[in-house]
Formats: structure tokens, sequence, C-alpha cells
């Protein structure tokens, strides 16, 4: 019931809101379902409807009956469409004939002004992956890749940050190929903590799948943080990766 729920009270958030207030631009971002509200809006106040599409949307309109048609409709209502990479704009065109203008999506995270302390921890070369342990970051992937990789450099450490469903099934995986010197798992970090593992690593994976779902990553948020850091990427060439990483 919860879905019903959120889209009544939220239509009825959005029609008081607009009754007393006057904009010329509604933003709205993850149109897919949120579009419902956006429409409300610009026929009550007669604004210029814009919508910025991140990927996550896809997966929702191919679980639901009917996804395809009604995002097409909700896209027609739009004045403007935003997609973060070449990747979005290409599956927003497959669901519906529209004008998309791509902006690139960028991080929030900002390097400090002083010099970042490094990590006093650190032993042997380190391989870094950040991001919420879920199907499509191809995780598993990467730690049954450890294998083959401390034969070559057998110093290898591979640091995987973030939290998400898949935490316990990855711990129970790097425990059963006798990975626990050389994979560490360490949860949700803070900011600082986090800028810390990207200045002290040697090189960054992101080794992104397409899930069952048919997602994958829209840009690849986690490679540009990377990148500010001035550290070496390898992802894999798929979604929007390929906007930001050069073969």
């Amino acid at each position: 019931f919860l879905p019903i729920l959120y889209f009544i009270c939220g239509s009825i958030a959005v029609i008081r809101h607009c009754l007393s207030h006057k904009y010329d631009i509604i933003h709205v971002h993850w149109p897919f379902p949120q579009a419902i509200f956006g429409i409300l809006a610009k026929y009550i106040i007669g604004g210029k409807l814009v919508y910025s599409v991140y990927g996550a949307e896809f997966v929702l309109v191919a679980r639901i009956p009917f996804g395809r048609w009604l995002f097409r409709l909700f896209l027609q209502q739009a004045d403007a469409i935003i997609g973060i990479s070449r990747f979005t704009k290409k599956r927003i065109l497959d669901i519906a004939p529209v004008s998309v203008t791509i902006i690139p999506f960028t991080t929030s995270l900002t390097l400090p002004m002083k010099g970042l302390r490094k990590r006093t921890d650190k032993k042997g070369k380190h391989i870094l992956f950040v991001g919420r342990l879920i199907e499509r970051k191809g995780i598993s992937y990467l730690i049954e890749a450890m294998s083959s990789i401390i034969k070559k450099v057998p110093n290898a450490q591979l640091d995987i940050v973030g939290g998400g469903p898949l935490l316990s099934i990855l711990q129970q995986e790097v425990q059963m190929l006798g990975l626990t010197s050389h994979i560490t798992l360490w949860g949700r970090v803070s900011t600082e903590d986090l800028m810390e593992f990207y200045a002290s690593c040697d090189v960054f994976v992101l080794p992104a799948i397409v899930d069952k779902w048919g997602d994958t990553e829209g840009l690849g948020v986690v490679i540009l943080e990377a990148m500010s850091f001035a550290k070496p990427v390898v992802a894999s060439k798929i979604g929007g990766i390929t906007d930001v990483v050069t073969d």
C-alpha cells in the first residue's frame, strides 16, 4: 500500500503547494514515477516542466506492468529532458522519440584545502572499490579475480568500501576463497575516511555488469571521484562508463 499512499499524499501536497505558489520551472528528478507530481504542478501553475533522468528509472519501467507506456506518456509531457550520459539518452529514446540534452552528473565529494592524510595502515598494493553492494556493481567478479591477481602481485590488497544487501554474501565468498588476508569489506565509512581510501589506493576498479533487471551504471560517479584524486581507473565497458573512461 505504500506506493498508493505515496502518490495520493504527494499529489495532495503538490496541489496545495501550487495553489499558493507560482513557479516558472518545475524540475523533476527521477521522473519515473515522480513525473506525476511535476505534471500536476505544470497544469496548475503553467510552468515549464524539466526532467533529470539518472538511469534507476528504467528498472522500475521494466518491473511495473505497462511501465514503458506510462514512461512514454510522462516523457511526452516534458518541455525539456536531461540525461546524465549518452547511455541514459539512448535508453530514453528507446522509449519515446523526444529531445534529450546530456548534462553529465558530477560528484559532491570536494577535495580538502589542506593536504589529505593518507592511511597509515596501508601495506602492499591497494585496489579500491567504492559503491553500494548490489548485483550490478559486479563486485563478486572482482573478488574472484583476486585469486589470479595475488599470483602476479603477492602483496595486493582489495578494499571494498560501501554497504548494501550483498555485504554478508560477499564476506562469505571472501572466506570460501581463502582471501581474508587480501580482501577487506569496510562497509559504509565517513566522508573523511572515504577520501583517505581514494588518496591511498594504487588503482580504482568498477567491475559493473548488467543485472537481472537490465540495470547498469548510468555514469559511474565513483569513477569521477577516483579521477579527482588522480588515480588510474579500470572499469567495465558498459553503460555510461564509456562517457568517463577513455580506453
